[in-house]
């Protein structure tokens, strides 16, 4: 229950989905209106492109699409991704896992990809987000280098942990660890999360980014087969053991170092999806859109209604 979602990628806790192309490109904005040229033909009829765009149209998830499709036409505009940078995103992902290159393309479905072609389109959306969250840059090994040099969680971490109810709780279960109690079989008893607790509080090892903040800063901090005192987080109180650490090299940690220079190219807003939503909007503005579909002019208008509405 600690466990963040992660993607594989280099946008851990930030993903918006695109749909490819290959999903929308019957759905042409200007060109679905005349003619209706045919997709699809049997001894029943034809169905065409219009008829699939008046379905499509009346459904909120339709409209997402083409407000999706709009978007990333506006992004594609203005950012480049090349299939350069898109290949060695994806070999720096396999080195980091550690796969040859025929366990990689075998572990696909196992990441939710049913080829290559999938993932390249997923990492060339991926890198299009990055570049409008840095204003167009990919981060260089000799950025990350420096930051890896520079950091203090270059770790994976092995630990345990007992999580309470509340502080209280949490008191009494580190003094009777002060007191030379078992943390496994204390855990067993007391913790909250059930999962771990059958373990004797073993958590898989993690690395930064995978955790609640909370758990994670204390963690890192800490030394091999130190107890913490109760730390709070949105789940109740914790109690960690940390029984490893294991120091990681560069190519292990790059995905995790390009996730913090993004953070830290975010600021000053909280967090990396808040400035690329942001800059959005203002890519949004200067593209200057006009919906010719009246059906579909509240895709670009909700958000103005909505100001106006919180100003009154």
């Amino acid at each position: 229950m600690l466990l963040k979602f992660k993607l594989i990628g280099v946008l851990a806790k930030m993903k918006k989905t695109f749909l490819t192309l290959a999903t929308v490109g019957i759905i042409t904005l200007t060109g679905c209106s005349g003619g209706g040229s045919t997709v699809i033909k049997s001894n029943a009829g034809s169905v065409t492109k219009e008829m699939v765009y008046d379905q499509i149209k009346d459904t909120d998830e339709g409209k997402q699409v083409i407000k999706d499709l709009t978007e990333k036409q506006i992004l594609e505009k203005k950012y480049k991704v090349t299939d350069e940078e898109i290949n060695e995103e994806i070999k720096d992902l396999r080195e980091e896992l550690g796969f040859s290159k025929e366990q990689f393309k075998e572990s696909l479905p196992t990441f939710g990809y049913n080829s290559e072609k999938d993932l390249q389109n997923d990492m060339k959306n991926q890198l299009l987000m990055i570049k409008v969250i840095t204003g167009g840059k990919l981060f260089s090994d000799k950025e990350l280098k420096k930051e890896y040099d520079s950091a203090d969680y270059n770790y994976r971490i092995t630990a345990s942990h007992i999580l309470v109810e509340n502080e209280e709780i949490a008191n009494e279960v580190k003094a009777q660890l002060d007191g030379g109690a078992d943390f496994a079989a204390l855990a067993k008893e007391k913790s909250m999360d059930t999962a771990s607790a059958e373990n004797g509080g073993s958590l898989q090892p993690f690395t930064k980014g995978t955790m609640v903040a909370e758990f994670e800063e204390a963690a890192f901090k800490m030394k091999e087969g130190e107890i913490s005192a109760p730390i709070k987080s949105q789940f109740g109180y914790h109690i960690i053991q940390v029984t490893q650490k294991e120091k990681l090299s560069f190519k292990e940690m790059k995905s995790t170092l390009k996730n913090e220079l993004l953070v830290k190219n975010s600021k000053p807003y909280d967090s990396p999806m808040e400035k690329y939503e942001e800059e959005i909007k203002k890519l949004e503005k200067e593209a200057n859109i006009k919906v010719k579909d009246e059906d579909l002019k509240e895709l670009f208008e909700l958000e103005e209604e909505n100001k106006e509405k919180d100003s009154k």
